[in-house]
């Protein structure tokens, strides 16, 4: 049987806010001995005042050059939903890390399926989840425990995964660039991370 070596869980784009009209390179990321990568990055709109102009977009960018910034292209490219996102302060005042009951007063606008941040008023401890189901204007139940405890968060609709799987054989050199400075007007503002796993051998 097949073994295959991975390297797993290399952060991309560390959990930040990114500002309205704002643009974001990751580090790059040297692939010369990589066959293939999966990113899992993350956005979440944490800005209520309205609708994104323009989506957020995100490109995993290619060099075939060990330097140089010249000849950067597009491997995969993907852009964000616009929508206003519903917005709720949990109310049990701290939620302990390993919960999956999240306490708030009114659901409106949530609903069983939607992907949430859960914005932490210390953005490094803020995370990602999914509702399952809802008691009307008394809480919200995630798939998965949350990692963190959540003091003072508020949860924010209309969150976003996007998991590309890249080619590296014939190239160099990797990063990810968050792009949100085309959208008009004043912008808004948007949380997000990216993570990255690449297969290095298959022996």
């Amino acid at each position: 049987m097949a073994t295959v070596t991975k390297t797993v869980a290399t952060s991309v784009l560390s959990l930040q806010q990114m500002a309205a009209l704002g643009t974001l390179k990751s580090a790059v990321q040297t692939v010369t001995t990589k066959f293939a990568a999966q990113l899992g990055v993350h956005l979440g709109r944490d800005d209520t005042g309205g609708a994104l102009p323009v989506g957020v977009t995100f490109r995993v960018e290619a060099s075939m050059k060990s330097s140089g910034d010249d000849q950067w292209f597009p491997l995969a490219e993907y852009t964000s939903g616009t929508t206003t996102p519903s917005d709720e302060l949990l109310t049990a005042g701290s939620e302990p890390a390993g919960s999956t009951v999240l306490e708030c007063a009114n659901t409106t606008g949530f609903t069983a399926g939607d992907l949430i941040l859960i914005k932490n008023t210390t953005i490094a401890n803020s995370e990602f989840a999914r509702i399952v189901s809802i008691v009307t204007n008394t809480s919200v139940t995630v798939l998965d425990a949350i990692t963190n405890a959540q003091t003072g968060s508020t949860i924010y609709d209309q969150a976003e995964f996007w998991s590309p799987v890249v080619d590296l054989l014939n190239v160099t050199r990797l990063r990810l660039h968050a792009d949100a400075s085309f959208t008009g007007g004043t912008g808004r503002t948007v949380v997000i991370e990216a993570y990255m796993n690449t297969c290095d051998s298959i022996g």
